[in-house]
């Protein structure tokens, strides 16, 4: 299942640490964005998923390739209802023909999607986002070296919230991973446990700046005990907010290893 996994995403087992280094952080960030729009979905049930990518590079690729489809089966997303705004013309009929709406248009597609990704890099020339009009729908900003309260202010939007890397963070991950090779494993166990270290260092990272508290206040909605019950099936006492990590990454897996037999 983890080999299919790898293959998925293309991100086969590396060898050269720069190529490590910038494979574990697109996988760190795409396990965090699962995370975020699970837990908006549970908090959303009632609700049609509409979802927005604003930008569509290499993280935005991997991003576009693997959720919206597990979404598709798992949350009742249809094709028609995911939106890509993008600069890239070569890219448009591709992903037309996978059955979604593809423009140049940043605003429009703000103004029909519920759940909007936004990964636009950091740059100058990215900067028009700061002129865009938001409505009410949820804004996850994956690319931002700003922190969560600066990018709120920026865009002046409260429902949103950041996936987080931790530069100084990264050269520990990068370690175990070439530990891991070096230790003469079989190709199967390699791959468990490099996907438990992604796993394991997705949450240290996402969590080294901000609390579970307030990620869950970024959508907007006091989170009382029946709430967070409805998201989690438990109440907070009981909650092992790793355990909850680590089980929407395995629903993620479990679904690329059978779509792919």
């Amino acid at each position: 299942m983890n080999q299919v996994f790898y293959n998925f995403l293309n991100c086969p087992v590396y060898n050269n640490q720069d190529v490590v280094k910038m494979t574990l952080i697109k996988q760190m960030i795409v396990a965090q964005v699962l995370y975020v729009f699970h837990t908006w979905r549970q908090m959303n049930q009632d609700k049609e998923i509409v979802f927005g990518m604003i930008g569509c590079g290499a993280v935005g690729k991997l991003i576009i390739n693997s959720i919206p489809p597990f979404a598709v089966k798992n949350m009742g997303l249809k094709k028609s209802n995911v939106h890509i705004s993008t600069r890239r013309p070569e890219q448009i009929q591709y992903y037309e023909r996978m059955g979604y709406q593809v423009y140049f248009d940043n605003q429009k597609l703000l103004s029909k999607c519920n759940f909007v990704i936004l990964a636009l890099p950091p740059v100058v020339d990215n900067w028009n986002i700061l002129e865009l009009q938001f409505t009410d729908n949820y804004v996850l900003s994956i690319l931002s070296t700003i922190s969560l309260k600066r990018v709120q202010q920026l865009l002046k939007k409260n429902n949103l919230y950041v996936t987080n890397i931790e530069p100084y963070l990264v050269p520990s991950a990068i370690k175990e991973y070439m530990e891991l090779q070096k230790a003469g494993l079989f190709q199967t166990e390699l791959l468990e446990d490099i996907t438990k270290l992604i796993m394991d260092h997705s949450y240290k990272h996402f969590f080294h700046q901000e609390s579970q508290d307030t990620f869950l206040s970024s959508f907007g909605e006091q989170v009382n005990d029946e709430l967070y019950m409805k998201i989690f099936g438990r109440l907070p006492s009981e909650q092992n907010n790793r355990l909850a990590f680590q089980k929407t990454i395995l629903q993620f897996l479990n679904f690329v290893g059978t779509s792919k037999k």
